[in-house]
């Protein structure tokens, strides 16, 4: 692993860090909004055709763990420095037109200070800023800790890139926590132009949810947090549907789903039938040594089992914990649309897409997807290489398909797939 940073240090250059005067700002709440369905009167409108005509090119980075030095102890500044530039370098390549942030920015258990996980957080997105491309986070359990809440990490954003950042803190009573430690829910809008009126339908909603766990402030206790999407957000997401359902008519725009932790069912993607047969396949991402078993579903499958929300490392045992949020987006009216996937981090091992055993209400078959190791802060082992997922919409087919594949760090893409009906079948 150290040669490997070796490598990609050299060629990359070790940037200095960045320098980003700070901005006066307010965080914008979900509940403060100038226009029930304008929830960014003051930033950019986001549309397709930015950069491409009719299309719309998502990037995501997970887990990048700054502060962070298990890859090569003692040496946390050189690993961060690493990620930060693996983050740039995704950028040049695929130029996105949004940018997002699934969870785990910051190691926040080895920080020292607020002080330095709020250096941390501009390091880490700097990237995105340099190149003014908008983006957004969903906070992991590493985000909550001694110095630092997912709504306090939010505040760095809107300091750092108040015009850039979409990132938004749920209404209070909302995500749990009295701190922040539950804020990222909220979604975003995508309009199908530049000219569309501001508060028009989207051709594009995308959801954020948080997943919180981590632990309290060391002021509070540090006592462990739950690893689940709290119940209160389900009443919060059928309240957003309705608004959008009277405003926009009874078809919504199509989803794509985002939270840290993923949901139970892909633990039943991954160990039962039907999908399991046809999931993973792949022990090693090195372009000298890639090799495939050439499955339906396939990318690394080595985190196996999943840690997922309600019963991993910081819960106990599952008991449905995430179905409250899950069945208002999958079975309320917004799973009447399109829902074309729930995108999670968090378990390092893992990249690849495949069907769930979730239906929604319009009988679509719900597709779970992994992003891809970003950074190489957390645990990390040299044959899993690093990358980012893409997500890439067509205007004229956005109610239908999306491609997605992985940008792997070291220049290949790899798991170049059309996520459709046709894909979620078995045979």
């Amino acid at each position: 692993m150290f040669a490997r940073l070796l490598v990609l240090l050299a060629c990359v250059g070790l940037a200095s860090s960045l320098s980003i005067p700070q901005e006066s700002f307010s965080t914008t709440s979900a509940s403060s909004r100038a226009a029930p369905l304008d929830p960014y009167p003051s930033q950019p409108l986001l549309s397709f055709g930015a950069s491409t005509p009719e299309k719309f090119k998502l990037l995501i980075i997970t887990d990048t763990h700054l502060l962070d030095d298990q890859t090569v102890p003692g040496n946390a500044s050189n690993v961060s420095r690493a990620s930060t530039d693996a983050v740039r370098q995704y950028l040049e390549v695929e130029k996105p037109d949004y940018v997002v942030h699934l969870g785990d920015l910051v190691s926040g258990e080895v920080a020292n200070s607020s002080a330095q996980v709020r250096d941390a957080v501009r390091q880490i997105l700097g990237p995105a800023v340099e190149k003014q491309i908008p983006f957004s986070t969903t906070k992991g359990n590493h985000d909550n800790d001694v110095y630092s809440t997912h709504g306090q990490i939010t505040d760095y954003e809107h300091e750092l890139a108040p015009q850039l950042t979409y990132t938004r803190k749920a209404p209070a009573g909302v995500g749990g926590g009295s701190n922040g430690e539950g804020s990222d829910n909220y979604w975003v809008p995508i309009y199908p132009s530049k000219d569309a009126p501001r508060g028009s339908k989207p051709a594009l909603v995308l959801w954020f949810f948080d997943s919180r766990s981590g632990k309290q402030l060391k002021s509070e206790g540090n006592g462990l947090i739950d690893d689940w999407v709290d119940s209160s957000v389900a009443g919060w997401i059928n309240s957003e549907v309705s608004q959008q359902e009277k405003a926009w008519g009874s078809v919504l725009p199509p989803s794509l789903l985002f939270v840290h932790i993923p949901i139970q069912s892909t633990n039943y993607t991954q160990n039962l039938a039907p999908y399991s047969d046809e999931v993973g396949g792949v022990t090693d991402e090195r372009p000298e040594s890639f090799t495939s078993e050439g499955k339906r579903y396939e990318g690394l499958n080595v985190d196996k089992p999943l840690n997922t929300q309600g019963h991993g490392g910081e819960a106990g045992q599952y008991n449905g914990q995430d179905l409250p949020f899950l069945n208002a987006i999958t079975k309320g009216k917004a799973g009447k649309s399109r829902l074309h996937a729930i995108v999670s981090g968090h378990d390092h091992g893992n990249d690849w897409c495949a069907p769930s055993n979730v239906t929604t209400a319009a009988a679509q078959v719900l597709p779970l997807c992994f992003g891809k190791h970003s950074g190489f802060g957390g645990y990390d082992y040299d044959p899993w290489n690093h990358g980012a997922r893409i997500f890439e919409f067509d205007l004229d087919s956005v109610d239908k398909s999306v491609r997605t594949y992985i940008r792997m760090l070291t220049g290949e893409t790899r798991y170049d797939t059309l996520i459709d009906d046709a894909w979620a079948k078995t045979s």
